[in-house]
Formats: structure tokens, C-alpha cells, sequence
């Protein structure tokens, strides 16, 4: 009760500085954590919250995407995800052989790198005013 009693006026906060609402959330969660305020602090009520964090912003996310949108993007999500874990992989794999680490390192290296990546902008070419973000976790 008390993160929600928090984020009521935290999100309202975000929502009236044109944030998303997620900025809100986050910051809520920030500030009763153990680095923010300490109201909670338990590791284990740390772990249940943020899962169910993570649950419901899969939810969310999936209210506000839709089957016909995904299929308006699919050209782009797979062109532009393509590219870029492959130039990732490629760019980390060469800076790393550079250093004298062995090819087998290096790829796994590029792999991790490309893997991590969290967040890509794509810019479709046939409607330049949109934007979609790509998600790869």
C-alpha cells in the first residue's frame, strides 16, 4: 500500500511534466527503496516487487500494442534488429581482436555486447516523421 500511496502523486507529477508514465513508476520505486527513502528494504520484498513490476509493464505493453501495428513494423523491427546486433557483434568482435584476445573470445565478447543492447531508434524510411523502438532484452 505504501508504493501505491507514493506513485498516485509521483506519476500525477510525471504526467503533468508531459513524462511517461513509466518515468513515474520508476521514480517511485526509486524513492522507497533502499537507496532512496529505506521504507522498503528487505531483499525479498525487493525481488516480489520488482517482479510484479516486470509483469505489469509486459501488460502494459501489450495494451498498447496491437497485432496490425507489429505487422505494419515487421519490416523495419527485423531489417533494423538484423543490422544491429550485427554490427554490434561485429564492431565489439573487432575492437576486442585488436587486443590479442582469440577469435572464439572475441565473438563471445560481440555476442554479449549485441545481446545487451538495450534500446535502438529506427527511422522507417517511407514515413520519416515516425519512430519505433526497438526493445532487445
Amino acid at each position: 500500500m505504501l508504493l501505491v500511496g507514493l506513485e498516485i502523486p509521483i506519476v500525477a507529477l510525471a504526467h503533468r511534466l508531459n513524462a511517461p508514465q513509466l518515468v513515474g513508476l520508476l521514480l517511485a520505486g526509486v524513492v522507497v527503496g533502499s537507496h532512496g527513502l529505506g521504507l522498503i528494504d528487505s531483499p525479498e520484498e525487493i525481488s516480489t516487487l520488482s517482479e510484479l513490476g516486470a509483469a505489469l509493464l509486459l501488460f502494459a505493453v501489450g495494451l498498447e500494442l496491437s497485432l496490425s501495428h507489429l505487422h505494419q513494423w515487421a519490416r523495419s523491427l527485423f531489417l533494423g534488429g538484423g543490422f544491429q546486433v550485427a554490427d554490434t557483434l561485429g564492431t565489439v568482435t573487432v575492437v576486442v581482436l585488436t587486443t590479442g584476445i582469440p577469435m572464439h573470445q572475441a565473438l563471445s565478447y560481440g555476442a554479449l555486447a549485441a545481446i545487451g543492447v538495450e534500446t535502438f531508434q529506427l527511422k522507417p524510411w517511407a514515413a520519416p516523421e515516425r519512430q519505433i523502438v526497438l526493445s532487445v532484452t
